[in-house]
């Protein structure tokens, strides 16, 4: 069964064993990606099972992290950020352009990934092989390291909308009545749904993000923004014109627009 925080993506129909023909899934993190640095991202490319030396990376050399397993800070917020970042900052320091956490805090790097390694799906059990956004003891949960540096310091580098859609994180932008990212008549009002306990718990609106992805994509808009918290706003045509906020604006929080300012997304197909 598939717990809460792992979110799954559909990419096929086969005949998997005693399952039948049936709609396979594989596993996936709760967030598209994270941040490593203030420069740099790390992009989730998937669940791969992984033994002995049969592996999407090379096993060699091992740059163990299991020391610093903070399995009740993983447990609540729904993922392995630290570690994560962790061998993010390794696969930089070492110049590889992947990296990947295996058995909970083994991290490896490469420069290239071996896609004949099978991806973990749903028949397998995502929770059990890649849960927290790392790998299990026979899973490797890979990344790719690319560079943004927001001026901005925002939380994730994204989020699923839904099953077929991630929002990747653009930014935060000033947005006032003499500078309108989006057009006004593009406005839903979403603040009667905040939920500023949930907000403070998970560190960030995801679930505003997602809501306001929603509409978006109903409007086939490939962009939106979130401003005061709750204001939703989308488009194909984003005016930038009144800039990306500098970091000492304060009018960003929680990966949303507070009252003077909108965290951009662009939504890209998985």
């Amino acid at each position: 069964m598939v717990v809460d925080y792992m979110l799954v993506v559909l990419i096929s129909t086969a005949l998997v064993g005693s399952y039948g023909e049936q709609n396979i899934k594989v596993c996936r993190s709760k967030l598209p990606g994270y941040f490593i640095d203030k420069d740099n991202e790390a992009i989730f490319q998937g669940c791969f099972h992984s033994k002995g030396k049969d592996a999407v990376l090379p096993k060699e050399p091992l740059i163990n992290f299991r020391s610093n397993i903070d399995w009740d800070k993983w447990t609540k917020q729904g993922y392995a950020k630290d570690v994560i970042e962790k061998c993010g900052k390794k696969a930089i320091e070492k110049g590889k352009a992947y990296f990947g956490v295996e058995f909970y805090g083994e991290c490896y790097l490469g420069n290239r990934l071996d896609f004949s390694r099978p991806q973990v799906t749903n028949a397998d059990g995502c929770s059990k092989f890649c849960s927290h956004g790392v790998g299990g003891s026979s899973a490797m949960v890979v990344y790719k390291v690319e560079q943004w540096a927001p001026k901005c310091p925002v939380e994730n580098v994204g989020y699923h909308i839904d099953e077929t859609h991630w929002a990747w994180n653009r930014g935060c932008y000033h947005q006032n009545s003499n500078s309108f990212v989006f057009p006004v008549d593009t406005y839903t009002n979403f603040r009667r749904f905040i939920n500023w306990h949930e907000f403070a718990g998970a560190g960030h609106a995801g679930s505003m993000v997602r809501r306001c992805g929603l509409v978006a994509l109903q409007n086939d808009a490939k962009f939106f923004g979130i401003g005061f918290f709750g204001n939703c706003f989308y488009g194909n045509a984003p005016n930038f014109g009144g800039g990306e906020a500098p970091c000492h604006a304060d009018i960003c929080y929680w990966d949303v627009g507070k009252q003077k300012g909108i965290m951009m997304y662009r939504i890209e197909d998985i």
